[in-house]
């Protein structure tokens, strides 16, 4: 067990020592700050010097370019499910916010991002195709709006697969309702327990009926 030495710490001490980062220059090897007191000390360092620290920051970045490539590649690699499970989150809580950065970088960048999106097309139709069905779905009231972030990623999942099997096998793979989403009796919805993979002749033979 270690105290925080900051006199305005409003953490009950003493506490766990993994409450502390680590410093090899200290008698203990950790800092006399714990770690919440230290994190508040960050932020209010940033809101008094912003200006300073986004120019100092920026710098670096120059300064290590290569460096700091591989470094966020690696990052994003270890995190890479973390990342886009929190990208997908912020979307869904900050949509004006989101549509108006986006509208605002491709007026300004019109020829690189039209680039951009005829390569990523090219090389993701799994998840060109999982996105043209939520919307087909979604126009027919077929996707609940009480499915989570994971179940979303599932179905992502599915499609980018077929995608994949396609590719592989040279035959020609989708993602088919089990329960057609206008069936002649009753109508599916657009959810992962719904989803299925099936060449494109055996989902053309099925079309809109429900296959026992």
């Amino acid at each position: 067990m270690k105290s925080c030495t900051n006199p305005n710490c409003d953490q009950i001490n003493p506490q766990e020592l993994s409450s502390f980062y680590k410093r090899k220059d200290t008698k203990s090897g950790l800092t006399s700050w714990c770690k919440a007191c230290l994190k508040v000390k960050d932020v209010s360092y940033y809101l008094t010097n912003t200006e300073k620290v986004n120019a100092r920051q920026k710098a670096y970045r120059l300064e290590n370019d290569e460096k700091e490539k591989t470094r966020h590649a690696a990052y994003y690699l270890k995190n890479a499910e973390k990342i886009k499970i929190a990208q997908m989150a912020y979307q869904l809580a900050n949509p004006e916010k989101v549509k108006a950065t986006k509208a605002a970088y491709i007026k300004e960048n019109s020829e690189k991002v039209k680039k951009y999106q005829a390569d990523w097309t090219k090389a993701n139709s799994g998840k060109v195709n999982a996105k043209t069905n939520r919307r087909r779905a979604a126009k027919l009231n077929a996707t609940p709006k009480c499915l989570t972030i994971g179940q979303k990623l599932e179905m992502q999942a599915l499609y980018i697969e077929a995608a994949r099997l396609t590719k592989e096998t040279g035959i020609p793979h989708e993602v088919d309702h089990e329960i057609p989403l206008q069936g002649e009796n009753v109508s599916g919805l657009h959810v992962p327990w719904n989803l299925q993979i099936l060449t494109r002749s055996e989902n053309r033979k099925k079309h809109n009926k429900i296959i026992v």
